[in-house]
């Protein structure tokens, strides 16, 4: 029988700034919502607070646009320091159709714009997504546990559109503590079928989940899932991105 389970958001005590401790303003975030770690825990933490702590904003009248990027922007309408930084941001381009830029990204990330935003951010300024995401968590994951001493999950999170599907949604662009997978192929479903290509995304979903606690505006930017059974992940990279020979989108 599955376990409830239970999703609290966790308001941050301050705005964060380049060079802040994220896990301590984590764990003081825990505290100042009047909760304790336990094992098993999972914590979602949004990109954008990761980015800011990090020191991945751009002040973009500092942004210097090629000749062709003038060029593009003027074609698309778009603001040309924006489009420089989305275009260096980017491993590859791949649409540039109707306004909209897709790229893929040294992340292991397909999305809009290379992940770039400047929305819960000073005006004139443009938040990166982080530059090593797994790291990032794994850097958190082990500072909570070493002040908790609780086996812990952390999720790095950020909002994407998805094709064929109008809104968008959270996926998970980094992670640490917690297997990417639950892989139901060879086991038998309730008439007796082998399962042959189920492999569900938990923490895509994991992450999903926590964008409705958490939203956009609400200065909310983490989240604690707890009652989710889940297997712990060695430390190794996995790629989340669906490789080239099986994608029909690239």
């Amino acid at each position: 029988m599955n376990k409830p389970l239970s999703i609290y958001p966790l308001s941050c005590v301050k705005e964060i700034q380049t060079g802040d401790n994220l896990a301590e303003q984590l764990l003081a975030s825990i505290e100042e919502n009047r909760m304790t770690v336990i094992d098993k825990d999972i914590i979602v933490v949004t990109s954008k607070i990761v980015s800011k702590s990090e020191g991945r904003i751009v002040k973009l009248e500092d942004v210097l646009p090629s000749e062709i990027t003038n060029t593009i922007a003027a074609s698309m309408n778009k603001n040309p320091k924006l489009l420089e930084l989305i275009f260096n941001e980017a491993k590859n381009i791949l649409r540039l159709k109707n306004g909209i830029i897709i790229t893929e990204m040294e992340q292991d990330i397909i999305c809009a714009n290379s992940g770039i935003d400047q929305s819960n951010v000073e005006k004139g300024k443009a938040v990166l997504l982080p530059k090593f995401p797994n790291k990032s968590a794994s850097e958190i994951r082990e500072h909570v546990m070493k002040k908790t001493g609780k086996k812990i999950a952390i999720i790095i999170s950020d909002t994407i559109g998805r094709p064929w599907r109008e809104g968008l949604t959270n996926i998970a662009i980094g992670f640490s503590g917690i297997s990417p997978f639950r892989d139901y192929r060879g086991k038998k479903d309730i008439y007796g079928r082998k399962l042959e290509s189920t492999v569900i995304n938990i923490i895509d979903e994991l992450a999903s989940a926590t964008e409705l606690v958490m939203g956009k505006t609400e200065s909310t930017p983490f989240a604690l899932i707890r009652g989710y059974e889940y297997s712990q992940h060695k430390e190794r990279e996995i790629s989340l991105l669906r490789q080239r020979e099986r994608d029909l989108f690239r």
